[in-house]
């Protein structure tokens, strides 16, 4: 905000003025306070700022030389933290001459009026999961207002597709609902800063919203739950107010059914050489294949969800009546994850020329990524 200022010198009080201002109403020194009183000691907020500016815009710290009688106009803008408490608040602006010691000053008062207001982000949220899954959103609630708020209703709207959805308050914020945090349904369940139950200003409070998906929810299906915080509050003193900005009150989470998250594709190609390359396409249909021919084998495993699958693990085994054979590069089997080869270490299969399981520790697969397990078998002949 900006106070306008004029200083005028006396007689004989012509010079240089130093600027300078004060909180809570203080007198800077003994001088002349204008018939000012200071009635209001509450002290201003940390990291409040004043800065004198000429009538130019150019930050001053003082008036430069002034003549006798010369009027003198300029700006005092004082800068409140966000989230000061509403009340009255005096400040103090003097004008001094260092030479002469003339010294005149003028009490201001700003009225800090209360302001409600909460807000729930992020506005939306998203996921992917299977019939019978569980998927969980975290919000952040914010005391955005001035006052501390004390009680306020926090709704779960019903689901129009028998989703279940409950509420949790992350208390101490580590992004996981732990055992004994409470569901919740009000800001009273709250606790911040100086205050047992509710939202002190400027503080915020985690929740976590846990949706599980019917295990007969069809492939597609979306459902969209709603959280509301209530607009009628209650601020300290138990005082009833308004929010005063709705439209940060409401968040929304869209739960989307899909099929499987990691599907499974297993194809064949004909290497009658045995010679490593297959002789045609991969695909999934029938193959003749002789005694003493290979055939090659490719197993993908591709993440179709949105979110990282860990410890993918892909585990086969040699078809009847056939053994394993080792690949043009020497090797029984190899592996890959998103086109990148895996390392030995990571493969285990029986040794060439025999019958049994083996598998490929893929890793992670990001998604849409995919996993592939490669082998080749003889036919016994």
């Amino acid at each position: 905000m900006t106070f306008a200022l004029q200083l005028t010198p006396g007689a004989n009080s012509g010079g240089v003025y130093n600027l300078e201002a004060s909180f809570a109403g203080n007198q800077l020194t003994d001088g002349n306070d204008g018939g000012f009183a200071a009635d209001n000691v509450v002290d201003f907020p940390s990291g409040s700022e004043v800065e004198f500016r000429d009538n130019n815009g150019n930050t001053i710290t003082n008036t430069g030389v002034l003549a006798a009688d010369e009027a003198y106009e300029f700006t005092a803008h004082v800068t409140l933290p966000t989230n000061t408490s509403p009340d009255d608040y005096d400040i103090r602006f003097r004008a001094y001459s260092p030479v002469t010691g003339v010294d005149d000053q003028k009490l201001d008062r700003i009225s800090v009026e209360r302001f409600v207001d909460i807000g729930i982000s992020p506005p939306t949220n998203e996921n992917t999961i299977l019939a019978g899954g569980v998927t969980e959103y975290k919000h952040t609630l914010t005391n955005n207002g001035n006052i501390d708020l004390m009680a306020g209703d926090v709704e779960v709207s019903d689901s129009p597709n028998n989703f279940q959805a409950v509420l949790y308050y992350d208390a101490n914020a580590n992004g996981e609902i732990d055992t004994g945090e409470p569901v919740i349904s009000n800001l009273s369940q709250l606790s911040s800063s100086g205050l047992a139950s509710g939202l002190a200003s400027g503080e915020q409070a985690n929740l976590i919203l846990r949706v599980t998906a019917p295990a007969t929810a069809n492939t597609g299906v979306t459902d969209t739950i709603t959280i509301i915080v209530g607009n009628a509050l209650q601020v300290t003193g138990g005082i009833d107010a308004d929010d005063a900005i709705e439209l940060n009150n409401v968040s929304s989470d869209l739960t989307t059914i899909v099929g499987k998250v990691l599907e499974l594709l297993k194809e064949q190609a004909a290497d009658n050489e045995c010679n490593g390359p297959a002789d045609g396409a991969f695909g999934i249909g029938q193959l003749e294949i002789s005694p003493g021919q290979c055939i090659n084998y490719r197993v993908t495993a591709t993440n179709n969800g949105d979110q990282p699958v860990e410890q993918v693990v892909i585990i086969d085994k040699t078809p009847d009546f056939t053994k394993l054979e080792s690949s043009e590069a020497g090797t029984e089997i190899n592996a890959t994850n998103a086109g990148v080869a895996i390392g030995s270490e990571n493969l285990e299969a029986i040794d060439d020329g025999g019958a049994g399981a083996l598998q490929a520790e893929i890793g992670t697969l990001a998604p849409g990524q995919d996993g592939v397990l490669n082998y080749t078998v003889r036919v016994d002949e």
